[in-house]
């Protein structure tokens, strides 16, 4: 144990001035509670979440439905802003990103549209048709590139102010329905749920899916230049803090571990199980400064807080949902959204 620690804190990078803070109780006495609900049963359950951060003390809430359409909710009192209808023609809206200090937030659909959402009127503008079925969608911290994926094993780099392609990472060379990555240096070879940029390179970015296998590209080179495998991400399952990733797969059981981006190596499995689970099966995680991860999926469905030091849960909560499809987090606030197959979708208060 005394060498996992070592290792950890070699690792770990702690660039969030909120990881001393006082640790403190919300209103209902628990480091995990629930301001508010808003129903999502009607909208056939939430795919997607963001948090815009804005002038007021909480960010707003953008949530991308199953049935298509996207609601903004302050998070100030949590009463719709508007819902905005038909965004992906009816089909869910498998993917949002914020688009870095802006109050603007881009869609991935299942149809293959990209839009541009604009959190302060509420509107949106149709900004690129994909010849894809999307999963997901990032921008670089620059807000210069975006990155789109789903049912093809290519990466789409498109253009963040003109949205132009710019090339395609990958490609379907040995495209598989059924069998793993077998070469670490190539491209994926099954449908992709993840993609992110990495915080301090804007060329640098990470895709995952299906085939057991974390990529790390270089959009410049178009190249592979690094890999681990073994995740199955089957969501929004990947995450970035300082040289750490987080990854969340589809699988019974050892679904969360931490990766050293360097090293290319597993660095811990996580225990996410409460002790009424019988299977994990997660969807989708996020670090919560460096030193913790929230992450819920279709086994774990109370979403929990980990403590990666500890190896510990040290908070669950039951937000009333069938399946865990989207969390996201904002540590400089101090909460979070949470959504999925079920009748509403919650935003969190996280004190710790």
């Amino acid at each position: 144990m005394g060498s996992v620690k070592k290792k950890l804190a070699r690792a770990m990078e702690y660039q969030n001035a909120n990881v001393n803070r006082p640790m403190e109780r919300n209103m209902f006495g628990r480091l995990l509670g629930i301001k508010w609900r808003v129903p999502a049963e009607k909208y056939h359950g939430v795919f997607s979440c963001q948090l815009v951060p804005g002038t007021s003390h909480l960010p707003t809430v953008v949530l991308g439905y199953g049935s298509g359409d996207i609601e903004v909710i302050p998070g100030e009192g949590g009463v719709s802003a508007g819902l905005i209808q038909g965004v992906t023609m009816s089909l869910p809206v498998t993917g949002l990103r914020t688009i870095p200090q802006t109050s603007y937030v881009l869609t991935a659909g299942a149809n293959g549209r990209v839009s541009r959402i604009n959190t302060e009127t509420i509107t949106h503008t149709t900004v690129y048709e994909a010849d894809n079925e999307l999963s997901s969608v990032d921008v670089n911290y620059d807000r210069s590139l975006i990155s789109l994926v789903g049912k093809k094993p290519d990466i789409l780099i498109v253009d963040a102010e003109n949205f132009s392609e710019i090339c395609r990472l990958g490609g379907q060379q040995g495209y598989s329905e059924t069998h793993e990555s077998e070469n670490v240096a190539g491209g994926h070879s099954q449908r992709l749920f993840a993609t992110r940029f990495t915080p301090s390179s804007k060329h640098t970015l990470l895709t995952a899916g299906w085939d057991c296998s974390v990529k790390i590209w270089d959009t410049r080179s178009g190249n592979v230049v690094g890999a681990f495998t073994g995740p199955k991400v089957c969501g929004d399952g990947i995450d970035i803090f300082g040289n750490n990733v987080v990854t969340a797969s589809w699988l019974s059981k050892d679904s969360l571990q931490l990766w050293d981006m360097r090293k290319m190596e597993c660095i811990m499995t996580l225990g996410c199980r409460g002790g009424n689970e019988n299977t994990e099966f997660l969807y989708c995680a996020q670090f919560y400064t460096g030193k913790y991860i929230v992450c819920g999926g279709s086994g774990i469905r109370k979403p929990k807080i980990i403590d990666i030091y500890q190896n510990k849960i040290l908070e669950e909560v039951d937000v009333g949902l069938r399946v865990v499809q989207s969390i996201c987090v904002s540590p400089s606030h101090g909460v979070g959204v949470v959504g999925g197959l079920g009748d509403t979708a919650s935003f969190l208060s996280i004190d710790i």
